[in-house]
């Protein structure tokens, strides 16, 4: 049996709702600790019974969908949580792999997890020791653990199974191409709110600034205060865009960070 002494993962939902799938899925594994170590040692301030949302109220989450233009990443690894806690293993497994095409390591890891033990169908112990050593990619203690322990129980045929299956992913899901793909994406994206004449303007994305919007991404124009209610200033919406993309890139010793929301002066003035 694995002990989980930490889970370095960052803050936000999508934290808790990574947490509570990794249990859903331990429950059939002897070698993960309970929800509640995980819990605790994830966030050592948070009492284990905080971190124990319901599955089916997982299964409600609703992901934002304006953030797929910005972080692909984030939002693929939502939905995947999302239907995995509604047990439709196999849209859960499309979400999760985009999102682990996209460098999203948490994908990687319920992907290798889902594999090894086959919760979801006939277990793939190679493919699963893959996806785990991807995930273990940044050295997070935590998915190096548990990488280590798979590969302990597996056959010496299964570890050189996975080493082969490895050398073919690691150019599509390895941080050199994902992660380096990912931050390129989002800078990209970011650039698009960056580039206006100022940082008063509004802006309305859906899911981030608030609900529903109309069908526009990103919707900015005279009229937005009364099609978006919820509008909110560029500066502020590039804050919690920062936080998504940091989430996923978290530990990725390549990244270009990126600098501090400055505002654009308008041509003559």
């Amino acid at each position: 049996m694995v002990t989980l002494e930490g889970e370095t993962q960052g803050k936000g939902y999508w934290m808790m709702a990574s947490r509570i799938c990794v249990f859903a899925l331990a429950v059939s594994a002897a070698w993960l600790v309970s929800n509640a170590a995980a819990a605790s040692a994830a966030d050592p301030g948070r009492s284990p019974a905080d971190s124990r949302m319901p599955l089916a109220e997982v299964a409600r989450t609703n992901c934002p969908q304006g953030l797929e233009r910005y972080v692909p990443g984030e939002y693929y690894y939502c939905v995947g949580v999302r239907d995995l806690a509604g047990r439709k293993f196999a849209r859960a497994r499309e979400m999760l792999d985009d999102a682990a095409r996209w460098g999203n390591k948490r994908a990687q890891f319920l992907l290798g997890i889902g594999y090894f033990k086959g919760d979801s169908g006939q277990p793939n112990r190679p493919l699963g020791l893959a996806y785990l050593q991807l995930a273990s990619e940044r050295d997070t203690p935590f998915y190096l653990a548990v990488y280590r322990s798979a590969e302990s129980q597996a056959s010496v045929q299964e570890q050189a199974q996975a080493r082969h299956l490895l050398e073919a992913m690691m150019p599509v899901y390895g941080d050199a191409t994902a992660a380096r793909r990912a931050e390129r994406h989002y800078r990209h994206a970011r650039s698009d709110l960056t580039g206006q004449e100022g940082f008063d303007e509004k802006v309305c994305i859906d899911g981030i600034t608030g609900g529903k919007v109309p069908p526009l991404h990103p919707l900015k124009d005279k009229t937005i205060t009364v099609l978006c209610p919820t509008a909110q200033p560029v500066d502020q919406v590039l804050v919690k865009l920062d936080r998504y993309a940091d989430h996923l890139l978290e530990g990725w010793v390549g990244r270009v960070t990126v600098g501090d929301v400055q505002p654009v002066t308008a041509p003559g003035k």
